[in-house]
C-alpha cells in the first residue's frame, strides 16, 4: 500500500483527526504545494489531473505532549507572544523594529522568533504559505475568493526530530490542519491564476 492510500484510510477511520482537504488548480502542471511530514503536522499532495491536485493537511491532537527536547521551542514562542501584540496591518522584516513597535503580523512575529532561536543556537528556515479560515477575521490580507490569508512561519532543525514547524502567532506555536506550506517564497506568484476549493476543514 502506498502512502497516499494509507493516508486516505487514516482519514476514513479517524474522522475526529483535525484535517483540511482542498482542491488546488493552476494552469501549469507543477504543484506549488509543498508536501511535508513534520512533527505534529503533515501535508499530502495527490495528483488528480494535469494542473489539479487534492491536498490533505493533517495535524496531531494538540493535547498530546511534546518531547522534552521541544520544550525550549515552545517557550521561545511564548516569549515572543509576551512581547508582541498581533496587528495584521503592521509588519517589518527587522526584529529590532518589531520589538520597538511592540506589535506586528506573522512576519514580525517570525523574524523575532528566528532571531531569538538563532541566539539560542538553533538553525531555522522560513516557510511561506496560507492559513485557511472562513471569514478572514478582519485581516486586510484575506483572500476571500480562496478562503485563506498569506502566512509565514518557521521550521527549526532538531537532530532527533528533523525540521519542527513553529507558528509564533498560533497557540503554543503549533501548526494546525489549516496551515498550507507553498514552495519557496513566492506566495503571490503561486496564487496567480490559482483556484482553491475547500472540501473539508475541521
Amino acid at each position: 500500500m502506498n502512502a497516499s492510500a494509507a493516508l486516505l484510510i487514516v482519514l476514513l477511520l479517524c474522522p475526529a483527526l483535525p484535517a483540511t482537504e482542498l482542491l488546488f488548480e493552476r494552469q501549469v502542471d507543477f504543484c506549488p504545494v509543498e508536501p511535508a511530514d513534520r512533527w505534529g503536522w503533515r501535508t499530502e499532495v495527490l495528483s488528480e489531473a494535469p494542473g489539479r491536485w487534492r491536498v490533505i493537511i493533517l495535524a496531531s491532537d494538540p493535547t498530546l505532549p511534546d518531547p522534552a527536547a521541544l520544550v525550549p521551542l515552545r517557550e521561545a514562542v511564548l516569549a515572543v507572544q509576551a512581547r508582541l501584540i498581533y496587528d495584521a496591518a503592521r509588519w517589518t522584516e527587522d526584529p529590532g523594529e518589531a520589538l520597538l513597535a511592540g506589535r506586528g503580523n506573522c512576519v514580525s512575529f517570525t523574524v523575532v522568533l528566528e532571531r531569538d532561536l538563532a541566539l539560542m543556537g538553533f538553525r531555522t528556515r522560513r516557510v511561506h504559505g496560507l492559513l485557511f479560515h472562513p471569514d478572514g477575521g478582519g485581516n486586510p490580507h484575506y483572500l476571500a475568493g480562496l478562503g485563506c490569508t498569506p502566512h509565514r512561519w518557521i521550521e527549526v532543525f532538531m537532530p532527533d526530530h528533523g525540521w519542527v514547524p513553529l507558528d509564533p502567532v498560533a497557540s503554543g506555536g503549533r501548526l494546525t490542519a489549516r496551515h498550507l506550506a507553498l514552495r519557496g517564497n513566492d506566495t503571490e506568484g503561486w496564487l496567480s491564476g490559482a483556484r482553491i476549493e475547500v472540501l473539508r476543514w475541521d
